[in-house]
């Protein structure tokens, strides 16, 4: 069996000096930069025209970074509905938990009966509703982990970018005709590594499959947090000034 070690997220967002900056208000920034540029998709054959549109909202020290990237969520979302309306598209939210040494049996037997969705529940995170699956992975060293996928709607688009924040997890764009996209970023699917990829890289890495990668982003202690959208430039293109025109309605009403 190959073998994927899923790891919780803990790499930092990484940006790079080449950028576009299209839009600033008092609150908010666009950026637009390429994929392949970011040291993060290093290794990976990624097309030319792969690009990252990140939506950065500066947050003030007396505002929560959950808070502020439901803003950039919800800025996300009632600019993708006008791109792409739900007849054309289906929203899932992918993610895999932590492994826990199969040798231990109380953490096997919690692993076993929480799964994936129940254990972020009790670990406080929101789950958005929807046609829920998951998976049992066992790996080469004995330690076991469960991946999971749920269909949301798109109302439910900026809790689940919430969880991907938190989570080793992503929110996929994908055609009305797909099927569910757990079934191709399984261990079995992807190359065996020592080193441990990010369920946003595996993502990347399989694009093609997909209309858009997207996560939110930030942590504690960050004064920059949002969300982050990797699509094609063309895809991008029409997404960006949907984007800029929310963005600054909800600047001048603040």
């Amino acid at each position: 069996m190959l073998s994927l070690t899923i790891r919780r997220k803990t790499a930092a967002r990484i940006s790079i000096p080449k950028m576009a900056i299209t839009m600033t208000t008092r609150r908010q920034v666009v950026r637009r930069e390429r994929a392949r540029d970011w040291p993060i998709f290093g290794g990976l054959a990624l097309p030319d025209d792969l690009g990252v549109l990140s939506v950065d909202l500066h947050r003030s020290s007396q505002e929560t970074v959950d808070a502020v990237v439901a803003d950039a969520s919800s800025i996300f979302h009632s600019a993708l509905v006008s791109t792409m309306p739900s007849d054309q598209h289906q929203l899932w939210l992918l993610a895999f938990g932590q492994p826990v040494k199969g040798s231990s049996r109380v953490a096997a037997y919690l692993a076993e009966r929480d799964r994936l969705w129940i254990a972020m529940q009790k670990r406080g995170v929101g789950v958005p509703g929807g046609r829920r699956s998951e998976i049992k992975v066992e790996y080469e060293d004995g330690s076991l982990g469960f991946g999971g996928s749920i269909r949301i709607n798109a109302v439910d688009l900026p809790v689940a970018l919430e969880v991907t924040r938190r989570e080793n997890a992503v929110c996929l764009g994908v055609d009305t005709q797909a099927s569910d996209p757990l079934v191709s970023l399984t261990p079995s699917s992807i190359s065996a590594s020592t080193q441990t990829p990010t369920l946003l890289s595996v993502a990347v890495k399989r694009f093609a499959s997909y209309v858009f990668v997207a996560r939110g982003f930030g942590q504690f202690d960050d004064a920059a947090v949002g969300v982050e959208v990797i699509a094609s430039n063309e895809f991008l293109d029409t997404l960006e000034p949907r984007i800029i025109a929310e963005g600054k309605g909800r600047s001048q009403s603040l």
